[in-house]
């Protein structure tokens, strides 16, 4: 599938940002969504160059893919609900973990999760 041209404002909007970046008034951030990273810039309006969502290259995909999917905001909660019942047992485990410095890869493995699983954890409920 070929990609659309950007407009004008497209390319502004995107090139400020990178200059932003680059000077360290903008930071990039983790995924809105599932925490993950590297994000990249979204636009909700080229009008607003530095108003930017952080959203994860597969986020980012569905985003485009269904403009304001209803369930797109609640995949992050739904994940969270899934797994609550061994939220509590898990994540003292979890930070343990990520304290001694055992990659979240790894944490997901042993515990039979995905790494998005424990990235969001991770996210949310801190080290």
């Amino acid at each position: 599938m070929a990609r659309r041209k950007r407009t004008r404002t497209e390319a502004a909007a995107q090139a400020k940002v990178a200059r932003a970046i680059r000077s360290g008034r903008l930071t990039p951030q983790p995924c809105e969504v599932c925490g993950h990273t590297p994000a990249v810039a979204h636009h909700d309006s080229y009008d607003r160059p530095l108003d930017v969502r952080w959203l994860c290259r597969r986020h980012h995909r569905l985003h485009h893919n269904e403009v304001d999917h209803p369930t797109y905001e609640a995949q992050a909660a739904s994940n969270v609900a899934r797994w609550q019942p061994r939220l509590t047992e898990l994540l003292p485990l979890v930070q343990r973990l990520a304290r001694a410095g055992v990659t979240q890869k790894e944490t997901a493995r042993l515990l039979g999760v995905a790494q998005t699983t424990v990235s969001e954890w991770l996210h949310r409920y801190g080290r």
